[in-house]
């Protein structure tokens, strides 16, 4: 357990598939990559980018997913306390109107507001993470503005972050290569 929190894995009733996929396919490629290798840092990166670039991928979406899902719900819930006016209700409605077919006048649109702020934004209820592929998975009961910018914003923020692959699997991708190097 002390290794778990200071490498940052999760710990083991909470572990995802995505992650101890990773470990076995690291556990199993390491010799395969130092043996083809010139060097520690070569076999690693290897063994990361390439043996085992599916489950590390995976491992690391579900770590950067489950953290975006997250940091959406918290915010959710803080603007849906909120008891502020919806401005953008109230822009789109003085912006609202339509063309009399007849006369061509412009008739004025009445835009209901919606009953709650989860019909607005979605429910965040129905959103979850697989725990094997890591990709975000949106249930029937999901919709919305938000619903959609989490979309959008997992392939964003998947591209900006660089390196994106969880720091324990780097870890033990590194003592599993050394492991192999030292013929233990």
């Amino acid at each position: 357990m002390f290794a778990a929190v200071l490498t940052g894995a999760p710990q083991a009733d909470t572990r995802p598939a995505a992650y101890t996929n990773a470990e076995a396919c690291l556990r199993d490629n390491a010799a395969a990559a130092n043996a083809v290798s010139t060097g520690a840092a070569d076999a690693a990166t290897f063994l990361l980018d390439y043996l085992c670039a599916g489950p590390v991928s995976a491992a690391a979406a579900w770590q950067r997913n489950t953290e975006l899902l997250e940091s959406m719900r918290g915010m959710m819930d803080q603007m849906a306390s909120m008891d502020l006016p919806n401005a953008a209700m109230m822009e789109a409605e003085a912006a609202a109107v339509e063309v009399d077919s007849e006369t061509e006048e412009l008739i004025p649109v009445v835009i209901e507001e919606p009953e709650s702020f989860t019909d607005m934004f979605g429910d965040f209820d129905d959103i979850h993470v697989d725990p094997v592929s890591g990709e975000l998975v949106v249930g029937e009961g999901a919709g919305g503005t938000m619903v959609s910018a989490i979309r959008a914003q997992s392939g964003a923020v998947g591209q900006l972050l660089g390196d994106s692959r969880p720091v324990f699997l780097r870890e033990l991708a590194g003592r599993l290569v050394l492991e192999a190097r030292s013929g233990r």
